[in-house]
């Protein structure tokens, strides 16, 4: 991830609770010598030190990402995650693991607490923004472990599926293959579980404007894209052509 570097000691600011979950860490924690994460007074380290989960070194340099001061906070397994310095000793507090998703094949930072007698997984947003466990929210730029605010939205479960990236076909385009029984290009898009046909095409570049127009109509600011550069110009043309500009949708091929 590009950073512009920029020297000098972070941003003093003042701990503030930002939510009801903060209220466990009133009884007074204490830093963990290793890691500078929280852990029991009674104990010498904290829970992920003591497991062999070391942190990686913590980074005192600010960093300037679209104009807004940020710094990288320490995980486990030697990760580090981009966060607001004025959101830093927020998120200190908490005991944040750098957790592997499979799915997405990427970390993420999440961290556990008892709520009504059962461990509750909560990301970085629940503790900013003071949401629910139940309440997704989704990174624009993809990068799981940029936790920045401009970087974090809210989503439903539907909206963080359009948003996740897809893998490529053969053809190198995200839903656009090669129908060898029509002899033409496929352009197909996900939809609650169904697969959207918009027609069959001879030109491969036709098959993914017409498949990037699709999903910005239908997923609208979470649709992922072939040509993201293209965005505003597939919006002029939704906006000028309306739906009646747009290949039909079905459920089969447009040839027969």
């Amino acid at each position: 991830m590009p950073l512009s570097q920029q020297g000098g000691q972070p941003l003093p600011v003042q701990y503030t609770p930002p939510c009801k979950h903060v209220g466990i860490l009133e009884s007074g924690p204490e830093p963990c010598p290793d890691c500078g994460g929280i852990k029991s007074r009674y104990a010498k380290r904290c829970l992920a030190c003591s497991q062999g989960c070391f942190r990686p070194p913590i980074d005192q340099e600010t960093y300037v990402v679209k104009g807004v001061l940020c710094r990288k906070f320490p995980l486990t397994q030697e990760q580090y995650m981009l966060v607001n310095a004025s959101d830093y000793n927020i998120l200190m507090p908490w005991n944040w693991r750098a957790t592997w998703s499979p799915i997405t094949k990427s970390f993420y930072a999440s961290t556990f607490l008892r709520i009504n007698g059962r461990p509750t997984v909560l990301r970085v947003h629940h503790i900013l923004f003071g949401e629910p466990s139940s309440v997704q929210y989704d990174h624009v730029d993809h990068d799981t472990l940029n936790n920045t605010r401009l970087n974090l939205r809210r989503c439903t479960a539907s909206q963080n599926c359009c948003h996740r990236r897809p893998r490529k076909s053969k053809s190198g385009y995200i839903g656009v293959g090669w129908n060898v029984g029509h002899k033409a290009w496929v352009a197909t898009l996900g939809l609650e579980g169904r697969k959207l046909y918009f027609g069959d095409f001879d030109d491969i570049k036709d098959a993914v404007h017409a498949r990037d127009l699709g999903a910005l109509r239908l997923h609208g600011e979470f649709a992922v894209l072939n040509h993201p550069e293209k965005r505003d110009e597939y919006e002029r043309e939704l906006i000028a052509s309306s739906s009646a500009g747009l290949p039909l949708v079905r459920r089969g091929s447009a040839k027969k």
